[in-house]
């Protein structure tokens, strides 16, 4: 009471009984009060945190999802790389063999030209043997396979 500048104080007044009860209900009140308000405080923080915490596991579980599906994409890349490099394998051997065949014919056709005056010119896919009619109908059964894996 000095420091708030109000005096020294002489006399605390006696309280009689029924305004002790009236007191002491009135302080009991507040504390209720006080009890209940910090109670919702703490539901409300712990509500708060486990809605927060939901939050979090579900961005994990979409983390998780998309990881999973970047590296099933990144799978079929590989399997798609790696039939493009078959396709590329059994292109150059068509191409090589398709190359060969037609060298041979024109030689043959050179050759049979001189014998005789008449020339018979021939596509080059026209007789082709059966080893090379196999190489592109399974070159042209992956890229089949390729274009309908894309569209799937």
């Amino acid at each position: 009471m000095r420091m708030l500048n109000l005096g020294k104080p002489t006399e605390v007044p006696k309280l009689n009984e029924n305004m002790a009860i009236e007191l002491g209900a009135e302080l009991l009140g507040e504390g209720i009060i006080f009890a209940v308000a910090a109670a919702c405080l703490v539901a409300e923080y712990r509500r708060s945190s486990n809605k927060e915490r939901e939050k979090e596991e579900q961005r994990e579980a979409r983390t998780e999802d998309m990881l999973r599906k970047l590296m099933e994409l990144e799978l079929k890349v590989e399997q798609q790389d790696a039939k493009i490099r078959e396709l590329n394998r059994v292109t150059y051997g068509v191409h090589t063999s398709v190359a060969e065949w037609w060298k041979s014919r024109r030689e043959d056709q050179s050759e049979t030209s001189k014998n005789s005056s008449s020339k018979v010119v021939e596509t080059p896919t026209a007789s082709l043997g059966r080893q090379e009619e196999n190489i592109i109908h399974r070159a042209l059964d992956e890229v089949d396979k390729a274009v309908k894996g894309k569209k799937g």
